[in-house]
Order: structure tokens, then C-alpha cells, then sequence
């Protein structure tokens, strides 16, 4: 398993190209930070054991495992709030030495321990960055410290980055806050915030970057769709499509099929499509995400996604799976 730092890098090396205005699409692979498919909280299971329904990595993609149950991570959490609150230097040396590797619990257990400090004394909580050890650990405190400022004063957040006051990422540090601001303020003032704080950025680059974890809503689809619109023509359109789409609610997914609904088979179209079938499998409807699945050009895309979907069909009944199977040969 490779570490944390790894992804980190592999992801800010693929998505720092995009933050800048640019020009035809090149239709290359998805720039999604997360897999929020197989997290966020609004998408039931129908099949615990499907793979529609699991993180699967794409080839050669880092991989961070989780090491810890929620029951843990809640613990972890639970004290380094009050190490927040007592000793926030004993707490970082606490967090390096209990979470030595990082994994997916670190980002919310650095959570815990800064937004216990902010409510003493915010500023403590930004200069005590440079104490954080160098690599995954000031990695994972930087793009914490990012999002519990985004969603308590997402006016610091911004300054903070500009003026770069902590060793972060910049790319993660506007994930960090963009994500945390759609989630909290929806995606229309979370745009609005980015164009004002980043003139002169890839709006392409706010719709690949950004990851909800309550899932977009119908306005914020909509809006995203909106947008999307006036940007076919930018290099990272397919990613940015994409990312909307597997970030939106399933229950909005009719909002997303009447956008692409007239859109032909094109390379460039591929990971929105992929999305798209697989947002409508989320929502309990594999006939319509066989459907879509044929609209893919890349055979390996397309073959992926039919694995996957038929790899959820377990709970359907035997009618079902006879139109989808007929689907899927196409």
C-alpha cells in the first residue's frame, strides 16, 4: 500500500495544469480527489458486497486505506479536541505519534484538534502549523486547517492561502475550501467566493476540484450544469462534467440526464457518461445505467462499467437482469 504523501503528490501534479484558463478538451482521465460514491452518507447500500458500491481504484491510482472503524475515529477525534483545548502542542505530538502513517482518519483528527482551537484563539491555530512535521502530517493538518477555517471563516481561509501562510498545497488548500464552502453555502456562493478570491483561474478547475459530502443538491446541479455549459471548449470540461456528476445526489439525477440527454457518443463525453450510468445504478436503476453505459466510446471505460454494474445486480430480480444483460452487449 503506498502512503498518503504519494497521493497527495500524484494529485496535486494532476490537477495544478488545470488551474489556469485553457483551451480544447483533451477527453483524458477523471480528476476526481474523491471517491464519494463509496462515502458520502445520502447514498444507501442495496448490496453491501458490490463493487458499484466500493472504492475501486483506477490502475496505478494511490490508494489511502482506511485503518481505523468510525467508533476509532471518533475517539481519536474526541481527544484531540481536548488536547485542542488544553495543549495544542502536546496534541500534534500525540496525533504524529498515534497516526505515524497517515491514513484517512488524520485530515479529521487534525480537524478535531483545530476547530477545538479556534474557538480560544484562531490564530494559534494557523501559526502552529509550522510545528507540524513536514510531509503527510503537514499535509494533512494544512488541508484540515483549510476546511474548519472554510467553514467557520472562509474569509480567512482565502487570506490565509493567499498570503501562504502555511506550508500547503495550494490545489489541495482550494479543494479543502471549496469543498467545505458547497457543502455549507451551496455551490453558487462557494463559485462565487473562488472567482472572487482567484481571478483569473480555470472555472473548469472549481468543478474538477471541489468533493461534497452531503452530496449537491437540485439547485447546485442545476447551477453546475449551468455553468458547464459555456465551457465545453476548456481542457478540463470532461473531468469538471464529471466530478459535478459524481458528487450530485442520486435523487437529482434527472436533472443530469435531461443536460446530457441530446450530447452524442464522444470521446470527451466518456467520464461524464461513466458518471452518469453509475449515479443512475446509485439511485436503484440499472436498466437506465446500461443504458448510458452504451453511450462510452473508450472499450476499457466501457467494460469497466459494465463490470460494475453488473456486479450490483445480486438484489434485482431475474427480468431485470435480462435487459440489462441485453443492454450491456450492445
Amino acid at each position: 500500500m503506498r502512503r498518503a504523501s504519494s497521493l497527495f503528490l500524484a494529485l496535486s501534479l494532476g490537477l495544478s495544469s488545470c488551474d489556469k484558463k485553457s483551451g480544447s478538451d483533451s477527453g483524458g482521465a477523471s480528476g476526481d480527489l474523491k471517491s464519494v460514491r463509496a462515502t458520502r452518507p445520502d447514498r444507501a447500500v442495496r448490496d453491501g458486497e458490490a463493487a458499484a458500491y466500493k472504492k475501486r481504484p483506477k490502475p496505478g491510482s494511490p490508494v489511502v486505506v482506511a485503518k481505523h472503524t468510525p467508533e476509532e475515529i471518533a475517539a481519536l477525534r474526541a481527544k484531540a479536541a481536548e488536547y485542542g483545548e488544553s495543549d495544542p502542542g502536546a496534541g500534534i505530538e500525540w496525533i504524529v505519534k498515534t497516526l505515524p502513517s497517515p491514513d484517512a482518519a488524520l485530515e479529521e483528527v487534525y480537524g478535531a484538534l483545530i476547530e477545538a482551537m479556534l474557538k480560544k484563539d484562531p490564530e494559534a491555530a494557523i501559526s502552529i502549523a509550522a510545528t507540524v512535521p513536514n510531509g503527510g502530517q503537514s499535509l494533512a493538518f494544512g488541508s484540515a486547517l483549510y476546511s474548519v477555517l472554510a467553514r467557520n471563516e472562509p474569509g480567512t481561509a482565502w487570506a490565509v492561502l493567499k498570503e501562504n501562510r502555511i506550508a500547503a498545497n495550494p490545489v489541495l488548500a482550494v479543494r479543502a475550501i471549496t469543498s467545505a464552502e458547497v457543502d455549507s453555502k451551496g455551490l453558487e456562493a462557494a463559485l462565487a467566493d473562488y472567482r472572487a478570491n482567484r481571478p483569473g483561474s480555470s472555472i473548469s478547475f472549481f468543478f474538477t476540484v471541489f468533493a461534497s459530502n452531503k452530496g449537491l443538491s437540485r439547485a447546485d446541479v442545476t447551477v453546475a450544469m449551468r455553468e458547464l455549459d459555456g465551457l465545453e471548449s476548456d481542457q478540463g470540461y470532461s473531468n469538471a462534467l464529471a466530478n459535478v456528476i459524481r458528487n450530485a445526489s442520486p435523487a437529482n439525477h434527472d436533472v443530469i440526464t435531461s443536460h446530457l440527454g441530446n450530447r452524442s457518443s464522444a470521446p470527451k463525453y466518456d467520464q461524464p457518461y461513466q458518471a452518469t450510468s453509475l449515479l443512475l445504478l446509485d439511485s436503484g436503476d440499472p436498466v437506465s445505467a446500461a443504458m448510458w453505459a452504451g453511450r462510452i466510446t473508450n472499450p476499457e471505460l466501457k467494460a469497466d462499467t459494465a463490470q460494475e454494474i453488473r456486479a450490483s445486480l445480486s438484489t434485482v430480480d431475474q427480468g431485470t437482469r435480462g435487459k440489462v444483460e441485453e443492454l450491456l452487449k450492445k
